[in-house]
């Protein structure tokens, strides 16, 4: 019996890792496929080439020249520059981590349902077109979702804990 068990979580645990990595590829080889920047792209580019962090010259705005765009888009294109250089593969490969680390939050929010509802909302935000086509883009979508997932995961775990777990976060996230 308790090998029955342990062989069926080996295989979820498998099925999990498998669907995550296929949503982790999808992600990279869409982000990869669209090798000219996007126009939507192309507006952060500019002021993300500089912002400096250097003592000698610092520069770090705080608003963008586009009137409905914020800063924090150009501040992850200048780290994934600085970090994986200033290609198209730079450019978009935080985007591409933000957009899968999303794909773990949902599942750890599923989880606290069932193993299955788990498995179904990683295998449909991994396959989600979407969610595939905006992860592959350096622009604001991919960010939101990411940090809205991560507020509903974070109030979520406050909710059951009862305890101040995350108060930090519910408190000036």
């Amino acid at each position: 019996m308790n090998d029955y068990f342990l062989k069926k979580t080996q295989r979820a645990e498998i099925l999990i890792a498998l669907i995550f990595l296929a949503g982790v590829c999808l992600r990279l080889a869409f982000s990869l496929t669209y090798l000219p920047p996007l126009v939507s792209e192309t507006n952060h580019l500019p002021l993300a080439k500089h912002i400096s962090f250097s003592f000698n010259n610092f520069y770090l705005p705080l608003e963008s020249g586009i009137t409905n765009h914020l800063i924090f888009t150009d501040l992850i294109v200048k780290l994934g520059m600085a970090l994986f250089g200033e290609g198209i593969f730079g450019i978009r490969l935080l985007f591409v981590l933000l957009g899968s680390f999303t794909l773990v939050i949902v599942y750890k929010i599923a989880l606290n349902y069932s193993k299955d509802a788990g498995i179904y909302a990683l295998l449909l935000g991994a396959f989600n077109q979407y969610s595939i086509a905006q992860s592959g883009i350096a622009d604001n979508p991919v960010i939101i979702v990411f940090f809205s997932a991560l507020s509903i995961f974070v109030f979520w775990k406050e909710l059951m804990l009862g305890e101040n777990c995350c108060g930090f976060w519910l408190r000036y996230g």
